[in-house]
């Protein structure tokens, strides 16, 4: 398995999370591959809904934003490595996307989880987004502290983007 990769585990939590029959996740996306720039995000990854975007820390938390059928939501799938599944559904009144391209995903109303707007190179093993995370506003998280969903920072090796049909997916692992 290629680093940063969603395992089967975690693509059939996020299948029962979006309720619907089996999906097959196509990866149309990868800083790692792609780089990291707001163009190239936006023609492999503009009107290819529904989709889900995987941002992975350098304490190998991992963070997954659906734009899907019933509406947005925000996972949590791994904390410092380890399993933890915590889902935040997006407060209703709230945009929980921000679509413009001259910048790569934001995501809530104030920019709360804002990632590039230029492109970025590494520094080290990992990128530097230009928002941290602080996604009360369009989130619901509940009494849960930002520094348990991505250790508090946004020092990120990768980030995803994959395209969500239905049928089986056909990856191996």
């Amino acid at each position: 398995m290629i680093a940063g990769q969603l395992s089967r585990q975690e693509k059939v939590k996020l299948e029962r999370w979006i309720g619907e029959k089996a999906k097959a996740f196509e990866l149309i996306y990868s800083i790692h591959r792609d780089g990291c720039n707001p163009v190239t995000f936006h023609l492999l990854c503009s009107n290819k809904d529904p989709t889900v975007t995987v941002l992975y820390n350098t304490d190998r938390s991992v963070l997954v934003d659906t734009l899907v059928y019933h509406g947005k939501v925000l996972m949590a799938i791994k904390f410092s490595g380890q399993p933890k599944y915590t889902k935040f559904p997006a407060k209703g009144g709230y945009n929980a996307i921000y679509d413009n391209a001259k910048y790569g995903p934001f995501f809530g109303t104030e920019h709360e989880l804002g990632t590039f707007d230029t492109t970025l190179n590494k520094s080290g093993n990992y990128f530097t987004f230009i928002h941290g995370l602080t996604i009360n506003n369009s989130y619901d998280i509940r009494n849960v502290q930002v520094q348990e969903i991505n250790n508090g920072h946004t020092k990120i090796v990768e980030l995803q983007v994959y395209k969500i049909t239905d049928g089986p997916d056909e990856i191996e692992e």
